[in-house]
């Protein structure tokens, strides 16, 4: 059997969806708020929301991956999404990357764009950016553990997260 650590400070809306998407399949999920706790066997830690320190040492052991409110490589920083706004860009997005020993904002394995209008609020792409992340993360883990490469078809396939099915609708 594979494990999931979802390291985070939260429940919410993302974590609750890699739970869902998960449901029935032959995976253990953890939900932890310390990664010193971490069981080195886990193949795939991920990271939502959680501070930096400590995080850099203990990847050289484990295959973490973080979810970061920007299109990386822009906006590395604690608030992507404020800094994002502050500078007036029109395209802001998700980014699903590895956290290597020595580059926390490693390897991209995914990204989806979320556009800024005029009139967008904070709040607003706040909450777009929650929707998409829990859409898009499940299925980045999923493909992680089959060892396989994601692909947006995939992101496609599997949007009926509350039947846990291939809907397309």
């Amino acid at each position: 059997m594979k494990t999931i650590t979802i390291i985070t400070n939260e429940n919410n809306r993302v974590t609750n969806s890699i739970q869902k998407y998960f449901e029935g399949k032959d995976i253990e999920i953890n939900m932890l708020n310390d990664i010193t706790k971490v069981d080195i066997s886990n193949l795939i830690v991920t990271l939502y929301k959680y501070p930096q320190e400590n995080i850099m040492q203990l990847s050289k052991n484990l295959k973490i991956i973080n979810l970061h409110q920007s299109l990386l490589p822009s906006f590395q920083t604690i608030n992507p999404l404020y800094e994002a706004l502050k500078y007036g860009v029109k395209v802001t997005g998700i980014t699903i990357h590895n956290i290597e020993p020595d580059n926390f904002y490693g390897r991209i394995l995914a990204q989806y764009p979320i556009l800024i209008g005029l009139t967008s609020h904070f709040d607003t792409i706040q909450k777009e950016m929650e929707e998409v992340s829990s859409k898009l993360y499940p299925v980045v883990i999923d493909r992680l553990l089959r060892d396989e490469v994601f692909d947006y078809t995939d992101l496609f396939k599997n949007s009926c997260l509350k039947c846990n099915k291939n809907c397309n609708s």
